[in-house]
């Protein structure tokens, strides 16, 4: 079966932890590829520097508020539209063991 070239261009993706690192990578891969990309990220300043640089937006986002991350959805989809793809890039490895993290955690 042949692949199919599936197409970014106009989508919406959404990429957490993306103000700087690994994120603001993919952000900037998908940007250049025609996403429209939202970042979410702790680092608001940050967030919305890397954001200017691919004319991307920039939403506050801390991933560990359940309440929080659902409003974030909300604003992306109020500002840009349906979601088409999520990236949960942001996190921070936990260094103890699985069962001693919290829920929000993991």
């Amino acid at each position: 079966m042949a692949k199919r070239e599936r197409s970014l261009a106009g989508k919406v993706v959404v990429i957490t932890g993306a103000a700087q690192g690994i994120g603001a990578s993919t952000a900037t891969a998908l940007s250049r590829l025609g996403a429209k990309v939202v970042i979410g990220d702790l680092d608001q300043v940050l967030a919305e520097k890397t954001a200017a640089g691919l004319g991307a937006e920039a939403l506050p986002l801390d991933v560990t508020d359940t309440k929080g991350f659902t409003e974030f959805l909300d604003e992306v989809e109020r500002r840009v539209g349906p979601i088409d793809v999520l990236i949960n890039n942001a996190g921070i490895m936990p260094l103890a063991p699985l069962d001693e993290e919290e829920d929000a955690a993991t």
